[in-house]
């Protein structure tokens, strides 16, 4: 069994010095960022991603320039469609290929996802970051002894 690691949104904060520090919030959840001065600041979200799924921000980057230090701002962070992974379990069962290593060309039929993957034969390797519900082809290219 894997352990899953759970996605936390997430605020880079680039403050006027050039400092940067990470906030991490909670989701549906405002995350306030208090005592900053007057300034610029640039505010980056990142792409979020485990082996189950991606969410990614429509923008990533921000600018926000406060006049004093009881300026107030608010930036809303819109995220585009969640882009949900599957894993798939791989081997070539060659007995007499003995621990060769083979190079898998992996990709979905509408070729949004493509990989080269080295697998040892005859020992299963998984496959993570699968788009879930599309359909892979699996070519064996090189077989290395």
């Amino acid at each position: 069994m894997t352990q899953t690691v759970a996605l936390k949104p997430v605020i880079e904060l680039l403050f006027p010095a050039g400092e940067t520090r990470r906030f991490v919030g909670e989701w549906g959840e405002v995350l306030t960022i208090g005592d900053l001065s007057a300034g610029t600041y640039r505010l980056t979200v990142p792409v979020l991603a485990n082996d189950e799924m991606q969410i990614a921000p429509v923008e990533s980057s921000f600018t926000v320039t406060l006049q004093s230090g009881d300026a107030a701002a608010q930036v809303q962070v819109s995220c585009l469609p969640i882009v949900r992974y599957a894993s798939a379990r791989l081997m070539i069962d060659a007995p007499a290929l003995g621990n060769a290593k083979l190079t898998v060309e992996i990709a979905d039929v509408t070729q949004a996802d493509e990989r080269t993957v080295t697998l040892i034969a005859n020992q299963p390797q998984l496959i993570t970051r699968l788009l879930a519900g599309h359909h892979y082809t699996v070519n064996l290219t090189a077989c290395d002894d």
